[in-house]
């Protein structure tokens, strides 16, 4: 233990003294009692960067090489691709299951709604070939208000193209027949 005396008039003068004296002893104290180990810790920290930085670069240095010479790692690659091929399959039975699925609910729905779904289909391709028809009536109006020789051939075709799609038309003709009167709903 140390014992310092010190003596001044002004006792604020004297109590900072003794202050910035104690403070300093305190940090002399610290720099002989841990100076060698902050040195040690620096040192320390100061070559783990600098071997991180070494270790980087000879990483870097590697990769380089494997891309350049197409190097390959067998074991991380298997990883990759049988983790590739699990997701496909996973993503191929998925879509198997939805396609299932999907045509259950059609064949369900369309067994449900019967001669429903049957007079919708055959309605539909009525409705084409009246589209058709009606097609081919407009190219004639055109074709016979502006008559041409190289138009006379085309109408010939035509009008001979609407006769067979009329006379399908009338042998395809649906017959409805009503199954109730209460739902309205007709078969063919």
């Amino acid at each position: 233990m140390i014992e310092i005396a010190y003596s001044a008039n002004d006792p604020g003068i004297a109590y900072n003294t003794l202050e910035i004296l104690n403070e300093e002893f305190v940090k002399q104290y610290h720099e002989l009692r841990y100076g060698e180990t902050d040195n040690v810790i620096k040192f320390f920290q100061e070559e783990l960067a600098r071997l991180g930085k070494m270790l980087t670069a000879a990483e870097d240095s590697l990769i380089e090489y494997n891309i350049e010479n197409r190097i390959i790692n067998y074991g991380e690659q298997t990883k990759q691709v049988a983790s590739m091929d699990a997701a496909y399959r996973m993503m191929d039975n998925d879509l198997l299951v939805n396609y299932s699925t999907s045509k259950a609910l059609i064949d369900f729905y369309e067994y449900k709604l019967g001669d429903v779904a049957k007079l919708i289909r055959t309605n539909n391709e009525f409705m084409d070939k009246l589209h058709q028809m009606s097609q081919l009536n407009t190219q004639i109006s055109t074709m016979e208000i502006t008559p041409d020789e190289k138009n006379r051939k085309k109408l010939e075709e035509q009008k001979n193209m609407l006769s067979n799609a009329e006379t399908k038309h009338q042998r395809s003709r649906p017959e409805t027949k009503c199954r109730s009167r209460k739902y309205k709903q007709c078969i063919l």
